[in-house]
């Protein structure tokens, strides 16, 4: 049995040693070809004597190790960079012609194996957000690089009349302080320096000044827009502020208001002022023995967003900016100017309009179109003449439009500048007169107007309403120029539907040699389907919602990345204010306030909110925030609620936004600016 069990053993060895293929060719897998690849792949962009590490995997061979080279046909040694046993490759000080170079990793087990990956050497491009501020004495001002590709800077500060400390400091990361004096004259520039290409810079302006009130100091103009118990209240005025501290006073104010209960013009007002550290303010003003109190945010330059706070029962917000006395005259306030105005017929429902006139210089308004959309009545191209006489003390101007179909139709606006005109109409509604408040712009002659005038990517708004609520929409439409057609995406809160995230959209449109034309936009539920649109700069149009009751009206601006090309969040970083200037409802809150934003995902601020019951002054704003390379962003608060936002980036120096929670029925749309 011993024997017999011994030989069954050899039989099972000798056919486990056949099967297992010991000797001869039994059709097992053989050796691996080897091959190489690196990461990153394809091609990259390195800036002049910045460093890119590209890692090499090698199959098919135990023997994983590479030897790295770099060539190009406009270059030699050196002057093609440099790459290290690791990988690690260096662009050379200046770029080769042409600027491509070649990266190579060869197997050194087979040296017939290699990959290749093209960089393309690159200028850095170094700009400064925000491009200018006001900064009073001993203050600071947050400044941010953006730098294209990514690298460090070095900070700086200089001016004409100063040197040293005497013209104020910036440290490592960008946060300027004003000196303790001001010097002659009071401007200096902050600089950022490449530390990789010295030879590229951005820079920014700061005018200095003695006082925060000194901020706010000179003749101004103003629109505001809001509502009281029995309807919508809107109003356009003048006024000056002497910059006196602690207390500024207001003087030689008149302003014309259009309300539910009546209209009254030249209406004079008086008042006072103080503005804090952290460019919030408070203006008292008495008109008619009334007085109220505005809660202010103000920007870099000349521009403030105000919010009503106060016991009279008007809740509503608006804007003011400094006016230009050269601009009074009705020499200056000539040429082809563009409108919009939104507001309410005399049933309170909701009304946008736009137009434009034609002025000679002389006080007459020899031609021009307007479009309306009375509530879901839209009447098209209607045909104006009229008249028009500007004050030259305070820039006062009566505006008497005689429209096709509607007659005799009377407004006041206020010169800001001979470019910018804050509006309102000064009939009581009537079937052919809403009560509207707006602003026009100057059509700019520098421009031809065809379809080319919309060529590029614009950042739209829209808001108007509807018997649930406010409907605000913001979004991006790219045109094509000679051809007339768009594309684009949108966020819009309808009185609570809330529409899909980046909804895309589509469409074409027309511009005449006027600027008037016509768009429509097609997709899944666009805002409207038909709007009217009136150019007035290239990528720049007042827009009107020809298409539906909610009666949409807004503007369009040219987007603009800087010189990086797209956005990123160090894009927003540094100080911001903010505010809600076009409400449509009169249950949606006002509010204006202040922002720092870190540049890489959180903020922090300070609020002024009226809401339907109760005002707050003084809320701690906090949240984080995301932002796409199109400029398309998302925005978390923490506080003072929670509370969901997209919000859409223009340049360096805007973004629109809007309240997408779902529910959230008298959204707003919120103007953000340095």
């Amino acid at each position: 049995m011993k024997k017999l069990a011994i030989a069954l053993l050899l039989v099972v060895m000798g056919t486990m040693v056949a099967c297992s293929g010991g000797g001869g060719n039994n059709g097992g897998p053989g050796p691996q070809p080897i091959s190489v690849s690196i990461t990153p792949n394809g091609s990259t962009s390195v800036g002049v004597t910045l460093t890119q590490q590209f890692t090499a995997s090698v199959t098919g061979t135990s023997n994983t190790a590479v030897d790295w080279t770099v060539a190009g046909s406009g270059c030699s040694g050196a002057a093609c960079g440099t790459i290290s046993t690791s990988g690690l490759y260096t662009a050379p000080a200046s770029i080769p012609n042409p600027h491509s170079v070649t990266v190579t990793a060869t197997s050194v087990a087979d040296t017939s194996k290699s990959a290749n990956v093209t960089v393309n050497i690159v200028g850095i491009t170094v700009a400064v957000a925000p491009s200018s501020a006001t900064v009073a004495l001993t203050l600071t001002q947050q400044f941010s690089a953006q730098v294209n590709p990514p690298s460090s800077v070095t900070w700086s500060v200089s001016g004409s009349g100063c040197s040293g400390n005497a013209c104020g400091t910036v440290n490592s990361s960008g946060l300027y302080t004003a000196p303790s004096s001001l010097p002659t004259p009071a401007t200096v520039t902050v600089t950022a320096t490449s530390t990789a290409q010295p030879t590229s810079s951005g820079k920014a302006t700061i005018t200095l000044v003695a006082s925060q009130n000194s901020r706010l100091s000179g003749q101004f103009a103003f629109r505001f827009s809001g509502f009281d118990s029995t309807g919508p209240v809107y109003i356009a005025g003048t006024f000056t502020a002497d910059g006196a501290s602690p207390t500024g006073n207001i003087t030689n104010g008149v302003e014309d208001i259009n309300r539910s209960s009546g209209v009254t013009t030249q209406v004079p007002f008086t008042g006072t002022y103080t503005i804090g550290n952290d460019s919030r303010g408070q203006m008292t003003i008495t008109a008619n023995s009334v007085t109220s109190t505005y809660d202010l945010a103000i920007g870099s330059g000349t521009e403030v967003i105000f919010t009503e706070l106060d016991t009279t029962g008007v809740r509503g917000g608006g804007i003011m900016d400094k006016a230009s006395p050269s601009s009074f005259s009705n020499s200056q306030i000539a040429g082809p100017y563009v409108m919009s105005l939104f507001g309410t017929d005399n049933a309170g429902k909701r009304v946008g309009a736009a137009a434009r006139f034609v002025t000679d210089g002389a006080g007459n308004i020899t031609s021009g179109s307007y479009d309306v959309n009375d509530a879901g009545s839209p009447q098209s191209n209607l045909s104006l003449t009229g008249t028009y006489m500007v004050n030259t003390t305070n820039g006062r101007t009566t505006l008497n439009l005689t429209i096709q179909n509607l007659g005799t139709v009377n407004y006041t606006f206020y010169i800001v500048t001979q470019k910018e005109l804050f509006m309102v109409s000064t009939d009581p509604a009537s079937a052919n007169t809403p009560r509207v408040v707006g602003i026009g712009s100057a059509q700019s002659q520098n421009n031809t107007y065809t379809n080319a005038i919309l060529n590029g990517t614009g950042i739209f708004n829209l808001t108007g309403l509807q018997s649930a609520g406010s409907v605000v929409a913001i979004g991006e439409i790219t045109g094509n120029g000679t051809a007339g057609t768009l594309t684009g995406m949108f966020d819009e809160n309808d009185a609570g539907s809330i529409s899909p995230a980046g909804q895309a959209l589509s469409g074409t449109y027309a511009v005449s040699s006027t600027g008037r034309g016509t768009m429509s936009l097609t997709g899944t539920n666009p805002p409207a389907s038909s709007l009217v649109i009136y150019a007035f700069a290239q990528g720049a149009a007042y827009l009107l919602d020809m298409s539906s009751a909610n009666a949409l009206s807004g503007s369009m601006q040219q987007q603009s990345p800087g010189a990086s090309g797209f956005f990123t969040p160090s894009s927003l970083q540094g100080s911001w204010f903010y505010g809600t200037i076009t409400p449509s409802d009169s249950n949606a809150n006002a509010f204006s306030g202040v922002l720092n934003i870190d540049g890489i995902s959180s903020f922090s601020g300070t609020e002024d909110e009226s809401t339907p019951t109760m005002n707050s002054p003084m809320l701690t704003v906090t949240g984080t925030y995301t932002v796409a390379s199109d400029g398309r962003g998302t925005a978390s608060l923490t506080a003072p609620s929670a509370e969901q936002q997209v919000f859409y980036i223009v340049d360096t120096s805007k973004f629109l936004s809007i309240n997408v929670d779902a529910g959230n029925n008298d959204a707003a749309l919120i103007s953000t600016a340095r």
